[in-house]
């Protein structure tokens, strides 16, 4: 190689060896460049080529002259108002503009993959949101729960499966692990595309006080450790924050989804991932309906759903999100667009299976809502 002595403003070419002069610490003449850390965000990612259009890889640090085009990631959408798309590396080692936010999708499913009303073994792709839930016990993962993603770094489930009965709060975050793209309910069952994620922190209402307080307020935020990639069959359930008041009651008959690896009608926890169609009953029907000890924990913030064939939420499905569909345009086309609106909290068992036909009980989430607010936002 030839040794050269550079000057400001000239190019090294391939094969050469530059010269700097070192003052103070500095090398002379500066080296410009432009971090690749803006580029790299959540819910956008770039392409990089040269000024004169070569394309080059976004590494760590890129020369003056560089442009940048920024596209949304999978499972986001660009923002409605006006943004540049293309940014520039600038002679002084700056972007010419910040690269944008975009804006997270939700509640939707792919088509492909039908769903077969009633219960029926199924894919996570119809129910995307659904996070399973493990608890490390003598060495092992055992699903507990499920739960449903709301943002990249946020699940939300039921307070009772993290509760210590002992302690009389939530068992640390680390003896705890989420499962999403899951099929399977086994942990070791190694699926395509799936993500296991760590829990940095749960989130409960200090007055939450399990059975003894009859389950009221039976809800729980996890905060993720890193944030989960979205994928056709990975995806965030829709989140209204403000209902009208008419809204905020939910009536008999309304018909909506939930994801199962509860016990079955035989006693054993189904191996692969079930969809159940639950039809709702208003608080005051499901309470009337109910003896003995089951009415006791229907608290003011529940409400309660069926299923009308020989399937039920039944254990191991507490924390599991009942969604509600609704039409909506999506990208210029209508389609079912799903929120979550219960927390599966309470049913009837006998610590061995579950009624065939039984009611369950929900957290109502616009009960709850308080708890959300400061959490969903996108990062």
């Amino acid at each position: 190689m030839n040794n050269v002595k550079i000057f400001p403003k000239e190019t090294i070419q391939a094969g050469q060896d530059a010269a700097f002069t070192c003052c103070n610490g500095e090398l002379y003449p500066k080296i410009v460049t432009c971090s690749n850390a803006p580029l790299n965000t959540l819910t956008a990612r770039a392409t990089c080529q040269t000024s004169e259009g070569e394309p080059i890889p976004c590494s760590s640090r890129l020369p003056p002259g560089t442009v940048a085009d920024i596209k949304c990631k999978y499972g986001y959408s660009m923002p409605k108002e006006f943004v540049q798309t293309r940014i520039l590396c600038q002679d002084d080692g700056s972007w010419s503009n910040d690269v944008f936010k975009c804006h997270q999708i939700c509640g939707t499913i792919e088509d492909g993959n039908p769903y077969i009303s009633g219960v029926r073994e199924t894919n996570i792709v119809q129910v995307p949101w659904h996070a399973a839930i493990y608890e490390l016990r003598k060495g092992r993962y055992t699903q507990i729960c499920g739960g449903s993603i709301v943002t990249p770094t946020v699940i939300v489930s039921a307070a009772h499966c993290f509760w210590d009965s002992q302690e009389y709060k939530a068992r640390e975050p680390d003896v705890y692990s989420v499962a999403v793209g899951k099929t399977n309910r086994d942990y070791y069952h190694q699926e395509s595309g799936m993500q296991i994620k760590n829990i940095t922190q749960i989130d409960i209402f200090p007055q939450y006080y399990d059975s003894d307080g009859f389950y009221s307020g039976d809800v729980a935020v996890l905060v993720l450790k890193s944030p989960i990639i979205f994928k056709p069959y990975i995806k965030p359930v829709c989140f209204v924050t403000a209902l009208e008041e008419s809204e905020m009651f939910i009536p008999s008959n309304w018909e909506g989804r939930f994801a199962s690896w509860g016990l079955t009608e035989n006693g054993d926890y189904s191996s692969v991932l079930n969809v159940l169609d639950l039809q709702t009953v208003d608080f005051r029907t499901c309470r009337n309906r109910s003896n003995g000890t089951f009415k006791n924990f229907i608290t003011i913030d529940k409400f309660c759903a069926e299923s009308q064939d020989n399937s039920n939420v039944c254990l191991g499905d507490g924390g599991g999100g009942f969604v509600l569909p609704t039409n909506q345009t999506v990208n210029g086309q209508t389609q079912k667009v799903y929120y979550l609106r219960g927390i599966a909290s309470v049913g009837v068992n006998n610590g061995v299976n579950c009624p065939s036909i039984h009611l369950t009980a929900f957290t109502d989430v616009q009960y709850v809502i308080r708890i959300f607010r400061k959490y969903l936002k996108v990062q």
